[in-house]
């Protein structure tokens, strides 16, 4: 990571939340917050295994969460959904159900 960690942090990560839960089924919405992560150049190691094993996915509507193969279907439809903390949630649930 050393090697390429520069090229790395000259990325911002965007996401949008809509203004309205339900709007998150929506294929297009006006309103709402746009947020831009900006990746500092340097940062403590474990604070970036914090942000990895986030994995509440609090953005995903609760209807969404009741059965989680939904949400991977879902973002066959609505790929503009797709994000970090939706994937370490989906990861999350799909371990849970295999130890099962």
């Amino acid at each position: 990571m050393k090697l390429i960690w520069s090229k790395i942090t000259k990325t911002d990560f965007e996401s949008f939340k809509p203004e309205n839960k339900w709007e998150f089924y929506l294929w297009y919405c006006d309103k709402g917050t746009n947020f831009v992560k900006i990746i500092p150049p340097l940062q403590k190691w474990d604070d970036l295994k914090k942000e990895a094993a986030e994995n509440k996915g609090e953005e995903i509507p609760k209807l969404i969460k009741e059965l989680p193969i939904f949400y991977l279907c879902f973002l066959i439809v609505f790929p503009h959904r797709f994000n970090s903390s939706g994937i370490r949630w989906i990861d999350s649930e799909l371990r849970k159900m295999l130890e099962q």
